[in-house]
């Protein structure tokens, strides 16, 4: 699924989740693409993918656009080979931040488990960090993407980190009072996880459009999500 931006807008950020009429549980369903959507103008909006043995299989996409602001550009890595769980990182320009990003992952059964703002810890990011896994094969293709630009003044990047011996890790994280998402990401801690739902809040749920929600799954226990969020 795609969601284009306001025409002049480009994306700044995004993010996708995926539901099966059905509570969470196991590695039933699975983000495999959340990223950037593209073409010879340049970026005008998000694209996400996912998989699921269940049907139906339902993906919501979110794109957060704003016009251009100084230094705005894509930087991006296309098909390279790496280890599951290994990870992909797409490093922004000198002296531009990463706002946003995210990738693709590549294989049958595939995941995405992991696409967030590196590295990690940092509160002015300048790269994205994405990574899959499949329980069949070693080794995986993957495409990253950064979406960067020049440096703003209050620009906040905070992680949080959620396990549980529940079905289903995860949560929202919000941003501080009087500042809105700009962007966020998630990464699995489990050996096998996968993300079901890395996205931002919309002003319909929280108000304010102030926060980023994340939701992983797997087969083993317990299971653990690092969840990030980046306000302005």
């Amino acid at each position: 699924m795609t969601v284009s931006c306001p025409p002049g807008q480009v994306p700044i950020s995004g993010g996708a989740y995926a539901t099966v009429g059905q509570p969470l549980y196991s590695n039933m369903v699975a983000l495999v693409e959340s990223m950037p959507a593209q073409n010879t103008q340049g970026a005008y909006g998000w694209t996400a993918a996912a998989r699921s043995g269940p049907k139906p299989l339902t993906v919501t996409v979110h794109a957060v656009c704003i016009y251009a602001p100084a230094g705005y550009e894509v930087a991006e890595q296309y098909h390279f080979t790496i280890d599951r769980n290994a990870p992909l990182v797409t490093t922004c320009p000198t002296g531009k931040v990463a706002f946003g990003g995210g990738g693709t992952v590549y294989g049958g059964t595939r995941n995405l488990n992991q696409s967030y703002p590196g590295p990690a810890g940092s509160a002015s990011p300048n790269q994205w960090i994405v990574s899959g896994y499949d329980v069949h094969a070693e080794q995986l293709r993957v495409d990253g993407y950064a979406i960067c630009a020049d440096p703003i003044a209050g620009l906040t990047t905070t992680r949080y980190t959620h396990t549980t011996s529940d079905d289903v890790a995860g949560g929202v994280l919000q941003c501080a009072t009087d500042k809105k998402v700009v962007g966020g990401g998630a990464a699995v801690t489990g050996y096998d996880d996968t993300l079901v739902t890395s996205r931002p809040l919309t002003a319909a749920e929280s108000g304010a459009r102030d926060g980023w929600q994340v939701q992983a799954t797997g087969n083993s226990t317990p299971h653990g999500v690092d969840l990030y969020v980046t306000c302005y």
